[in-house]
């Protein structure tokens, strides 16, 4: 096991990100052919500025490091948009995760741990502290990825909004695919109502996908879940959590100080 410094994280991005090829295709996000490239080239040069910057600084450090996993998960984003194989995209999504978690961000990280399939990784960090839960989706796929019950605890005074989540605290648990499909299919459509131009890509505007979302509907695929009657937009918008692909884990051969 190598334990990660915030040095031999920005060394590594810098590394895995020369090796990044742009994808193929076919796109995933309306308008990703040829922007999604130059993008996708813009940040690689990123990664090596920002890799290059790093100094003795303590705070310095801190703010390259912050800099580094965003860069990586625009990387992620970039890479889905424009096609990449599941395997390329949750790589990145992976190495955004780790050093957010290098940065003290451990709920922030579950997401997109998810999205990895980094489940070693998030078995290990379960009795990390959790200080600042965020979101009502935020802390509801903590819960799910610690196994924490104490929904009243976790989550206090809700909206009518929040219900799928509440939802899925217990339908997923429980295995209870038709309510965990509803759930989902009534997230997607909040959503999918919110932003008109969800499917488009925007460059320079990441994540394209709703990460907490998508990581609900992973660990409901990884329960057993398949879609049933979610309709066409539904799927392409939790898609990032229900395609296959899954590439090797990092955790623990590389471990972000746990």
């Amino acid at each position: 096991m190598v334990v990660l410094t915030a040095g031999h994280y920005l060394t590594i991005i810098a590394s895995e990100g020369r090796g990044v090829d742009v994808p193929a295709g076919p796109i995933r996000r309306v308008g990703a052919g040829g922007c999604a490239a130059s993008n996708i080239e813009i940040v690689k040069q990123d990664l090596f500025v920002v890799t290059e910057s790093l100094g003795s600084d303590v705070t310095a450090e801190g703010k390259a490091l912050r800099r580094g996993w965003d860069l990586s998960l625009e990387l992620a984003s970039c890479l889905y948009d424009a096609g990449a194989p599941h395997t390329v995209w949750r790589r990145w999504s992976a190495l955004a995760a780790f050093g957010m978690v290098l940065s003290g961000e451990y709920v922030t990280s579950y997401p997109y741990l998810i999205l990895a399939g980094e489940w070693s990784c998030i078995d290990a960090m379960a009795d990390r502290p959790v200080s600042r839960p965020g979101s009502v989706g935020l802390r509801a796929i903590w819960m799910l990825a610690t196994g924490q019950r104490d929904r009243g605890e976790a989550f206090g005074p809700v909206d009518d909004s929040d219900s799928p989540w509440l939802t899925l605290c217990d339908s997923i648990p429980e295995d209870d695919f038709s309510r965990t499909e509803e759930a989902l299919r009534s997230l997607a459509d909040f959503w999918i109502l919110e932003d008109e131009e969800w499917d488009t890509f925007h460059p320079r505007s990441f994540p394209s996908f709703e990460p907490e979302v998508c990581a609900a509907a992973a660990l409901a695929k990884r329960r057993g879940y398949a879609p049933r009657n979610l309709p066409d937009d539904a799927l392409r918008f939790l898609d990032p959590g229900l395609a296959d692909g899954w590439p090797e884990p990092l955790y623990p051969r590389f471990s972000p100080s746990l």
